[in-house]
């Protein structure tokens, strides 16, 4: 436990002196963002009757999750 621990620390340090030395690259692009966007709206739009609850569930975070990343990388 106590190494776990050490671990933990040890990793939040690194994490914490990389991202106020340099931001956190992104891996796709705002226009990519937008297009999954319009993608799962589309799909959600068409298929949406089939699906259960739990699948739209699942479909409307992954749409929302991908929102909320659009939003925090506009700068």
């Amino acid at each position: 436990m106590q190494q776990f621990c050490k671990l933990q620390r040890t990793v939040q340090f690194c994490y914490g002196a990389l991202s106020s030395i340099t931001p956190i690259m992104s891996l796709i692009s705002q226009q990519d963002r937008n297009l999954a966007i319009e993608a799962l709206d589309f799909y959600l739009f068409s298929k949406g009757n089939d699906f259960t609850e739990a699948k739209r569930a699942e479909v409307n975070a992954l749409l929302n999750w991908i929102k909320l990343e659009k939003t925090k990388n506009e700068n």
